[in-house]
């Protein structure tokens, strides 16, 4: 099984598409909430979080640290709840300095390098010249 995946996700109408990774252990530490938040995925334009109490509700805004295995990736990430789908919440950054999003596609960039690397470890051959 694998546990890190990433897609692309969008349709025609957007102006902005972006790659969605999942990276096991990764969480959101947000202000004033009492536990950090497992994360769905995330890419450079917002993250889903699992939030079975459903302490996040569309509009509220928050301000996330990324954090995986005890490591603080990236801090102060201000994003607003777009929606919920069920135990889910999807928000969107808002307002990110360049390095923000800087550290945003290189977290998301590292995961699908690691998913690549992963799949040919596993004999997956979707660029195997000799594969038909």
């Amino acid at each position: 099984m694998n546990e890190l995946e990433f897609s692309y996700e969008g349709d025609a109408n957007e102006h902005r598409k972006a790659f969605r990774a999942s990276m096991p252990g990764l969480v959101a530490l947000a202000a004033g909430m009492p536990e950090p938040y497992h994360v769905g995925d995330v890419s450079a334009g917002g993250i889903s979080l699992a939030d079975p109490r459903s302490l996040l509700q569309p509009g509220d805004e928050r301000e996330l640290d990324l954090v995986c295995k005890g490591r603080k990736l990236i801090s102060g990430l201000a994003a607003r709840v777009a929606r919920r789908n069920g135990e889910l919440a999807g928000l969107t950054f808002t307002d990110l300095t360049l390095i923000q999003e800087q550290k945003l596609d290189k977290l998301v960039l590292e995961v699908q390098k690691y998913q690549i690397t992963q799949s040919k470890n596993r004999g997956c051959h979707i660029d195997d010249e000799h594969a038909t």
